[in-house]
């Protein structure tokens, strides 16, 4: 299994969304997301925020509650390029 880095998240698409302790209400954090935009905006994946110290990201599918994990590489550039082919980017 390849961990998945923030590097990588980057080269496929995703983009990170930063949370200042003003908003969090504790620390300061970061996620990262990827959007489709089939019609408006839609984050379809998104990563948690408590692996960032290690650099090593888990992927779940949005508002499924953990019901699907990615923690492979391989397995997440597969779920993205079958989204890219099958999503109507407009």
């Amino acid at each position: 299994m390849k961990k998945i880095t923030a590097a990588d998240l980057l080269r496929l698409g995703f983009h990170r969304v930063d949370v200042p302790k003003e908003e969090s209400g504790d620390e300061d954090y970061f996620y990262f997301v990827f959007d489709i935009k089939a019609n408006r905006p839609y984050a379809i994946l998104i990563t948690g925020d408590d692996d960032n110290e290690k650099d090593e990201h888990t992927v779940e599918i949005n508002e499924l509650d953990d019901a699907v994990i990615i923690k492979d590489l391989n397995d997440l550039e597969s779920l993205v390029d079958i989204i890219k082919r099958n999503v109507n980017n407009e």
